[in-house]
């Protein structure tokens, strides 16, 4: 990379108040050429460039011809803008592109200030020289088809998952190189923001904030920072810390280094007393403290400097041998997905609509995501929400699969620069929590016979973790996702990917017998999306599953025999004793059905194993979050941004206080209760016993205390205080229940929490009256809520609600055994309608509006 004073290193949000940020995010024009058709802007007539709105933003925006979508990398991509200076004439003006995709060229009034090889830097330039009142910033990025077509040394192994093999000499996302699960839109342009940074009298070169949990209520606190005065020098400065009411923590003197002209390092490390502890949201709270430098200089003005907002938090393994964490001395259930571009096109998303999204999966307990490494670092906004949210990070370097090239001096130079202004930026959050090197590339080189030995590579075996252990020293550091110390996608000592229920087709006391504690990766399907969006997808109507319009979005492992599609089928078999192939022939619509009862059915009942056997601290991170293709992708919510069924499954077990079933076998049917809570929780458990037609069997409760951050096991046979054989395992004669419904209520009698296991194999028996009534009423805080009764069990009940999420769905219901759901606006103002359905049944049933004179 070539660049003009290139001193500046990205930082969490430092910015001095006297700084004026300016966004260029207007006024730019586009044009598409050959490959080197113009070396520069000056040849460039800019009448026939193409305006576009806002920036920033992909080429893949711009183009409405799909076919022209996998040609991208094949031709030069200019893009220009003009601006102004501020009012106030800036004593330095930086400019920083925080994502160029990918080899890049920088110009500011016709002369070059930038060459860029690497879509992951943060590039920040002195352009102060090269400015006169009115500007021109142009952009040129240039075709990577030609360096694809440059010829390498072959590697050690290979891969199939990435169809450009010399991507690997390229730091660029591979999404769009992946057929397997992704669209081939190739991604180029200015993807991430472009700013101006006027600056008056201080330039900041670099911080490194870290915060830490030492004890109790006790944090350290490191900061080092490097500054420029422009034309001045400082006569002291002071570190101030302030709580989330802004009041005053401490205010400490910094230690002062002036290391050249008017060039300075401020540094120092405390200790605080009595601190609130960050906490992910489902064991607490989030808490955070504002982080500032005051400057005072010899001319005895002061500037402020804010450093971002920092938690206090320690991060252990519980012990050697696995990858449970511990967070705060507590053992951690850690669970959500890995997290994949809302927008895969664009890589972009409103600022509002990410909040949603992730205000959405907190609500749905959710408290961690993975960033893999096949697909790229996120944007700025995303760490810093995920931060406030209390959601954690795990995050992989951005590099998958491939044999990367440790000796090419220049590229693994670049990588240390990728590294160094990633961790810059986010390697102090409190929301980052485990740093992997790359997705799957120890693994790959194992399973295409590598001998153990064989598989390091320097540059997630020293250069990576070196620098993790500069700007993110409190952060665990795992070479790859998965790995451990023998076999690396063996469970061990690593994280471990976990496809035995799921790819591998494996019963679920494959689930039981998995010794690894931590699944940076498990259960994928092909996910069936709701008939909305199917219809949205494919014109109007639902297409049959082997169409190749259908196919081309079911993920596969390029070159073998079968697709996901085969797994969903397999665990409708294994689940509900139909033929699928048989079902999806003669009543499509009966077997989609089937599929979306089947997914939610196997990660909730995996999911549930998972979390019983956590006291001791897991993971459970499911592959992926949005699909990257519109159809029945991997992804558990659509690229519509709707939830599909599996959604709610893992929604139901990631819940703070949760009840989960598991069918332990001769042991009986045992619900184990989980509560992350910091507080014990004083309940009365109810467990019911229901007969195939609805009636109660046998009830019983009684009161217990959920002590805090805990699961608790009950066995229903002992709950009942009699052996009923509650799992059906010993069989002595016909069964005489078919439901189990556990009821959690509070002292007063409210119910907190209720869930109904049933066995698959009993629940799709058509019956044309189930009498099932959804009314919707509007609760004091003006959020629409859905009472659900039936006549006869229903099973997985589905709620269909175009103009509305709700909060839960595809569950069980049972007469005498109402069930409130809240729906959640998405962003249409209509009233809520819609329609209710359930496996068992042919039939739909209208929801109902609430008289007003009942409400």
């Amino acid at each position: 990379m070539v660049g003009i004073n290139q001193k500046f290193s990205p930082t969490q949000s430092a910015t001095a108040s006297d700084a004026q940020v300016v966004c260029l995010d207007k006024g730019f024009s586009w044009l598409n050429t050959e490959h080197l058709a113009f070396e520069s802007p000056v040849d460039i007539d800019w009448t026939t460039a193409r305006p576009i709105a806002t920036m920033p933003c992909t080429v893949a925006m711009l183009v409405n011809d799909e076919a022209k979508l996998a040609t991208l990398n094949s031709e030069d991509h200019w893009f220009a803008t003009e601006f102004a200076l501020p009012e106030k004439q800036p004593k330095r003006v930086l400019l920083q592109l925080d994502g160029l995709l990918t080899y890049a060229e920088v110009y500011i009034n016709q002369q070059l200030v930038l060459e860029s090889s690497n879509a992951y830097h943060s590039n920040i330039i002195d352009i102060t020289t090269h400015l006169k009142q009115s500007n021109q910033l142009a952009i040129c990025f240039r075709a990577i088809a030609p360096k694809l077509a440059k010829k390498h040394p072959r590697p050690n192994f290979a891969t199939r998952l990435i169809n450009e093999r010399n991507l690997r000499f390229i730091r660029t996302p591979i999404l769009g190189y992946t057929p397997g699960f992704s669209a081939p839109t190739q991604a180029v342009g200015p993807y991430r923001p472009i700013r101006l940074i006027c600056e008056q009298q201080i330039s900041i070169i670099s911080s490194c904030v870290n915060a830490q949990l030492i004890h109790d209520n006790s944090g350290a606190l490191s900061v080092d920072v490097c500054l420029e005065l422009i034309n001045s020098y400082i006569a002291d400065a002071y570190l101030v810390v302030l709580n989330d009411k802004n009041e005053l923590v401490t205010k400490t003197a910094l230690n002062i280094t002036n290391e050249s002209a008017h060039h300075y390092r401020l540094t120092t490390q405390l200790t605080l007393e009595a601190i609130n502890v960050y906490w992910p949201h489902t064991h607490g709270k989030p808490e955070r403290y504002s982080v500032l430098i005051e400057v005072n200089e010899k001319d005895s003005s002061t500037t402020s400097v804010s450093l971002g907002k920092y938690g206090f938090r320690r991060i252990d393994r519980v012990n050697p041998e696995t990858f449970a964490l511990k967070i705060n001395d507590v053992p951690m259930y850690l669970r959500g997905a890995c997290w994949t571009p809302m927008n895969p096109k664009s890589l972009l998303v409103d600022a509002s609509q990410l909040r949603d999204r992730l205000l959405w999966l907190q609500s749905s307990g959710m408290n961690m995501l993975r960033i893999p490494g096949n697909m790229l670092y996120e944007s700025d906004a995303f760490y810093e929400l995920c931060d406030e949210l209390g959601i954690l990070i795990f995050q992989d370097f951005a590099f998958a699969n491939f044999d990367y090239p440790e000796s090419d001096e220049e590229l693994v130079d670049s990588i240390k620069q990728e590294a160094r202004h990633f961790l810059a930026k986010h390697g102090g959050r409190p929301c980052l929590t485990v740093l992997a090197g790359n997705s799957e590339v120890a693994q790959q080189a194992s399973m295409m016979g590598i001998e153990l030995n064989h598989l390091n590579n320097a540059i997630f075996d020293q250069h990576l973790p070196a620098i993790v252990s500069e700007l993110a020293p409190n952060v665990p550091y795992v070479r790859s996702s998965p790995s451990a110390d023998g076999i690396p996608f063996h469970s061990g000592n690593g994280p471990s990917h976990y496809y035995g229920v799921g790819g591998y087709r494996r019963s679920f006391d494959d689930a039981r017998l998995f010794k690894g504690r931590f699944a940076s990766e498990c259960l994928a399907f092909s996910h069936v999306p709701e008939d909305e969006s199917l219809r949205t997808f494919f014109g109007g109507e639902i297409i049959p599953p082997h169409d190749p319009r259908w196919k081309n979005a079911v993920p596969r492992d390029v070159g073998s025999g079968w697709d996901f599609t085969d797994i969903t089928d397999h665990y409708v078999e294994r689940l509900f004793e139909v033929d699928a192939t048989k079902l999806r022939t003669i009543d499509q619509d009966r077997y989609l059905n089937f599929c979306r009862a089947a997914t939610v059915e196997t990660v909730e009942r995996t999911l549930s194993i998972f979390r019983a056997d956590s006291t001791q601290g897991r993971g459970a991170l499911v592959w992926f979050l949005h699909d990257l293709k519109s159809g029945a992708g991997w992804g558990y919510i659509d690229a519509l941004g709707r939830p599909k069924s599996s959604f709610y499954g893992l929604a139901r077990t990631a819940q703070p206080t949760a009840i989960l079933f598991v069918d332990e076998g001769l042991e009986g049917l045992a619900i184990y209760l989980a509560h992350d809570g910091s507080q014990a929780l004083t309940c009365d458990l109810s467990i019911t016993l229901v007969t195939a037609e609805g009636r109660i069997y046998e009830q019983k409760q009684q009161a217990l205390t959920l002590e805090p951050r805990s699961v608790r096991r009950v066995g229903v046979d002992l709950f009942l205080n009699r052996f009923v054989d509650s799992s059906y395992a010993y069989r002595f004669g016909p069964r005489a229940f078919t439901n189990c419904i556990a009821t959690i209520k509070n002292s007063t009698g409210e119910e907190l929490l209720q869930n109904i296991y049933a066995n698959p194999t009993e629940t799709h028996q058509l019956n044309h009256d189930l009498g099932l009534i959804g009314t919707i009423s509007m609760r004091d805080d003006g959020q629409y809520q859905l009472t659900l009764s039936c006549k006869a069990p229903a099973f997985y009940v589905v709620i269909d609600t175009p103009a509305f999420v709700p909060n839960d769905n595809y569950f069980h219901l049972i007469p005498g055994f109402d069930r409130v759901v809240l729906l959640k606006t998405n962003g249409n103002q209509s009233l809520p309608h819609g329609r209710i359905r359930a496996l068992n049944t042919k039939n739909s049933y209208p929801i109902k509006l609430m008289d007003a004179e009942k409400k």
